[in-house]
């Protein structure tokens, strides 16, 4: 839920393009991003 909510505020260059994708594309490279920073 909160990556969802944080990953639709700052869409990802490669989920931007897929909107249907980003389902899950979005929540791995959210988890990503958001662990080292």
């Amino acid at each position: 839920e909160l990556r969802f909510k944080q990953y639709l505020r700052n869409p990802p260059k490669l989920v931007t393009p897929h909107d249907r994708m980003a389902g899950f594309d979005g929540s791995a490279w959210d988890e990503e991003e958001e662990e080292p920073p």
